[in-house]
């Protein structure tokens, strides 16, 4: 099955860290990111301010495993879309079935950091490794 590009709500994402509740104030993953390493905080920090800039990120990655979102890719961005208040994200999101294929996923996608693939080329990428 190919994956499907669609408007996902943050909440709705497991494994974000940084995917607030409904019910928890911003403050409180502010902090989180605060103690974060510092690298860490400035890459979340840095998108933050390109987003102020208005511009433009390509999608998140997420596996659906059992009826739930899982994150595969993105993180980042996912915790800066978070912290400016979004509440919902522009995602790829693969059927992977099985943890284990998420996993596969995510290492496949992380081999791809660096190369200067598009986002689209990566998303091809999965879902080759999907039908396969």
């Amino acid at each position: 099955m190919q994956p499907v590009q669609s408007l996902v709500r943050i909440a709705d994402i497991r494994n974000g860290a940084f995917s607030r509740g409904v019910e928890e104030p911003v403050p409180d993953y502010e902090m989180r990111i605060l103690d974060m390493e510092p690298d860490e905080a400035d890459n979340i920090w840095g998108f933050v301010d390109c987003m102020e800039r208005g511009e433009a990120f390509p999608p998140i990655f997420l596996a659906r495993i059992e009826g739930k979102l899982e994150l595969l890719d993105g993180f980042h961005r996912l915790a800066a879309m978070a912290l400016r208040g979004r509440d919902a994200v522009r995602a790829v999101v693969f059927e992977a079935g099985s943890y284990t294929m998420a996993d596969q996923l995510s290492g496949l996608f992380f081999a791809y950091e660096g190369t200067g693939a598009t986002w689209q080329q990566r998303a091809e990428a999965g879902a080759n490794m999907l039908a396969a």
